[in-house]
Order: structure tokens, then C-alpha cells, then sequence
């Protein structure tokens, strides 16, 4: 599972993690973004502290389903700012999963909802693409949870905005949904966030294969309404310019 944020994880999946007998998690992030307003919201005084809160409480989160800690990764993204490191974020998940070599990659949609989360669909698509042309891993099935994105400009969680592909939609049982219901309480800084997130049930599918020098759809992005100092037409040139680096030096190599 390769996210961007610590909570992702327990936001689109915490129900099922429990279930797998082996289950690795990336954070592409440790949640803490330059932005200080969010650190002193949650009483840090710096960056760095909030960073070590986000993590601490995705530490306690996990222990309640009783995760290996051992199998978790934090990768030197900062958030919001995923998209200024995503080439060598790529190139970081590219040699992770070709290290652990997993059967199931399960990540955000592309859907405008955090410029990170789309930059978490684009790394994945593109590792996956770089290991099966170039290294013939043709064997690793890609999969998406839903997230939140723009509806009516507010938010919506709990369903894809579009794309193709059988959506798959799974009504927890009592105890699946009451643990992630303590895992979610564990996310203290996030508390307001994640209250907006359904514990009845989790929505998946496996991902369609998407144009990302097209946004993810018409109109404006939730991260455009919210000012969160990216536009899809930044984040798009961005991505057209690491695609191409990617493909020109792993064809090389």
C-alpha cells in the first residue's frame, strides 16, 4: 500500500488491514508541510515536531491491528510539496517494489482532491509501467481505494469521482468497523478531517489506466478551490517533464 500521508492508509483501507497475513505500507510523507499553521494548530512548534506527532499517532493507530512495524516505510516527500520531489519519490518506489515484489499495489485515485494524493496515483502507474516495459514485472495488479474529491464544490468521500473499472464496495463488519474507528481516534491532529470519512464501509477498484496530462476532470479541482498553491495545469507540466525523464533514463539503464 503506497499512500501519501500518515491517516491515508486508515482513512481508505484501515478496515481491511487486519485481514492480510502480509501487508507492506509506504508513506510517501510524514505529514508535515512547510506550511507551520497546521504544526501550531496541533500545539508543535515546529515542523519537525509535528512530523514526529503525525507519525506517532499512526504508530498507535497501526499497533491496534497489530501491523509489523518493520514492513513500513516513510520516504522523504514533504506534504503537500509531493509533486517539487516526485522523480526521485518515483524512483524510490520503483526499487521498493521491485525489492519486496508484491502482487497487489493498492494506492490513491487521480481525482483532484490533494495535489499529493494525485501525485501518489501518478507514482504508482509509473513504477508499475517502469517494471513490467523496461524490468518485465508483468505480474503486479493495480488497485485504487476512494479518497475525497470536489462534488458541487464540497467535498465527497465514499464513492470515485469518474474513471472506468466495477466499483467494489465493502460493508464492514462490527468489528472491522469498530477497530477503525480506534484507529481513526488515534489521529488526533487530524481529527476534523477524518470525521468527514464513512467507517460503515470501503469502496475500491482496480485502477483505470489514466491520461495525466489531462485533469482528472472538468472544471475546478477541490485542491484549486481550497488554495492549496497548486493548479492542475502546474502539477500536469510537472508530471509530462518527470514521465519523460523516467522513461528516457530507466531506458538507458
Amino acid at each position: 500500500m503506497i499512500v501519501a500521508h500518515p491517516d491515508d492508509e486508515t482513512a481508505g483501507f484501515g478496515g481491511h488491514i487486519p485481514e492480510f497475513e502480509k501487508l507492506f505500507i509506504v508513506h510517501l510523507t510524514a505529514g508535515s508541510p512547510d506550511d507551520m499553521r497546521f504544526a501550531y494548530r496541533a500545539g508543535c512548534k515546529n515542523q519537525k515536531e509535528y512530523a514526529s506527532l503525525r507519525l506517532k499517532e499512526l504508530s498507535e493507530a497501526l499497533s491496534i491491528c497489530g501491523f509489523n512495524r518493520e514492513d513500513h516505510f516513510v520516504l522523504n516527500g514533504v506534504d503537500q510539496k509531493v509533486i517539487e520531489s516526485l522523480y526521485s519519490l518515483t524512483v524510490q518506489v520503483i526499487h521498493l517494489v521491485r525489492r519486496i515484489r508484491p502482487t497487489v499495489v493498492l494506492t490513491h485515485s487521480y481525482e483532484g482532491g490533494h495535489p499529493d494524493h494525485d501525485c501518489a496515483s501518478f507514482i504508482v502507474s509509473k513504477a508499475l509501467k517502469v517494471l513490467s516495459v523496461y524490468l518485465g514485472y508483468t505480474n503486479i495488479r493495480h488497485f485504487e481505494f476512494s479518497g475525497y474529491h470536489e462534488h458541487n464544490s464540497l467535498i465527497e468521500t465514499g464513492t470515485f469521482k469518474i474513471g472506468s473499472g466495477i466499483m467494489i464496495t465493502v460493508s464492514l463488519p462490527e468489528y472491522n468497523k469498530n477497530l477503525k474507528k480506534m484507529m481513526i481516534d488515534c489521529f488526533v491532529s487530524q481529527k476534523e478531517m477524518l470525521s468527514i470519512f464513512n467507517i460503515e464501509k470501503e469502496v475500491f477498484r482496480i485502477a483505470p489506466v489514466y491520461d495525466y496530462s489531462r485533469p482528472p476532470h472538468n472544471g475546478k479541482l477541490l485542491y484549486e478551490i481550497m488554495d492549496w498553491g497548486m493548479s492542475s495545469s502546474e502539477w500536469r507540466a510537472v508530471v509530462e517533464k518527470v514521465s519523460q525523464e523516467i522513461d528516457k533514463n530507466f531506458y538507458i539503464s
